[in-house]
């Protein structure tokens, strides 16, 4: 590990149990994190009742040597498998920002708790927040979910299994956007126990309409600039028109309540988790389990963008970031949304005008990282001008082709 980052860690009271650090690249996130391996002291227990177990399965299968020696090997190699946490180190002056998220989280994975049905769904856990370094910075342990790169994996999944997986993420964004504001207040003040203020936090709306209205003006203003496309002009206009009426649509149809959002909902936070039983090996990988593809579900990570919006919203992210790898999934995950209902005209007018926003606004932000996540952006929204026959439909071709061949 870097010297320098062992300075900044040094002080967090899980360090010494602590046996690899390994940082992470991946992501857009101003956070430092990092793939931490426990110490093999963390599994002694769990290696001791193991061992019990083979005694008495030893006694007991005396007959049944050979089948007891694979046995033996499968929960060695079980015993072997390190337990990973992820850790995220940020900076000290957004300690109460950090800590509301970690409620947040805490908050999120309740809802795998509904004994009436169950999601094949995994979830990182919150494990524990605090400051280090001397207390410039802000420290946050979670659970880690092995498995595989959803953007590397999920075509190579049956296309039946694709639309299952989206069926339980639409179902469990449901479930997110159904959380009672209540809880989230109650949380937050039990989470945040170091502040005296325990007053209800303030709920401000992350989709509200003069930002948005001011990034198209941005956008718009850019004549023969950088962010300018051809055909741009149309998704203009539409925003132009639409934006503040579905708004209001939302509004409405939330009785003016907002809903927390994960507000990041795509393959890039999520996790293809294999399971091949004791076989698998550190990636969740392994290819000799005849059923691995149907076994495979669903994890979702990394609620550091979680806030207060408009549920509908939250679909906008498939149309980017998905739809171009698996439509079964995006498909399966507005199906499971609406539970397998047909989506209210309500929902496709404001799928459509959100992505229609968030194609200018998304180039907007593009500029913030570097130019070619410009050039990126654009791409994404010319694929989304044939999608939606240059804004003239409200419901996507993918969306209607899929279920037109597959009734």
């Amino acid at each position: 590990m870097d010297d320098n980052y062992k300075e900044i860690l040094k002080d967090i009271p899980h360090f010494n149990l602590w046996k690899t650090i390994t940082p992470i690249k991946k992501g857009f996130s101003n956070d430092l994190k990092f793939k931490v391996e426990l110490k093999d002291t963390e599994k002694e227990q769990e290696q001791e009742q193991e061992q019990e177990q083979e005694q008495q399965q030893q006694q007991q299968q005396q007959q049944q040597q050979q089948q007891q020696q694979q046995q033996q090997q499968q929960q060695q190699q079980k015993k072997q498998k390190p337990i990973y946490q992820l850790l995220r180190i940020s900076e000290s002056k957004l300690f109460k920002e950090k800590n509301v998220e970690f409620s947040r989280v805490q908050v999120f994975n309740s809802v795998l708790n509904d004994e009436k049905e169950k999601l094949d769904v995994e979830m990182s856990k919150p494990i524990d927040i605090g400051l280090c370094n001397q207390e410039k910075n802000v420290w946050m342990l979670l659970t880690w979910i092995e498995g595989e790169d959803f953007n590397e994996s999920i075509f190579n999944e049956p296309i039946d299994n694709q639309y299952r997986l989206g069926l339980n993420a639409g179902k469990l964004l449901k479930r997110f956007h159904s959380i009672p504001l209540s809880i989230i207040n109650n949380n937050n003040n039990n989470t945040n126990n170091n502040n005296n203020n325990n007053s209800i936090p303030i709920i401000i709306n992350g989709d509200n309409l003069e930002k948005r209205l001011e990034t198209i003006s941005k956008f718009e203003r850019d004549i023969n600039g950088k962010f300018r496309f051809e055909n741009d002009q149309c998704i203009i206009d539409y925003c132009k028109s639409n934006l503040e009426r579905v708004v209001k649509i939302n509004e409405d149809l939330q009785n003016s309540k907002l809903v927390l959002k994960h507000n990041d909902f795509h393959f890039g936070n999520m996790i293809l988790i294999k399971d091949h039983g004791d076989d698998d090996d550190d990636n969740g990988g392994g290819n000799n389990n005849k059923n691995n593809n149907n076994n495979s579900k669903l994890g979702i990570i990394d609620f550091n963008r979680s806030q207060f919006g408009y549920g509908y919203h939250e679909f906008q992210k498939i149309q980017f970031f998905n739809v171009e790898l698996s439509i079964p999934f995006c498909v399966g995950q507005i199906d499971g949304y609406f539970n397998n209902q047909s989506p209210p005209l309500e929902f496709w007018y404001s799928f459509t005008t959100f992505v229609a926003s968030s194609c200018l606004g998304g180039i907007v932000w593009a500029e913030s990282i570097d130019d070619s996540q410009i050039e990126s952006m654009k791409n994404r929204c010319k694929i989304n001008l044939n999608h939606f026959d240059n804004f003239n439909l409200i419901i996507p071709k993918w969306y209607t082709n899929f279920k037109n061949n597959n009734k």
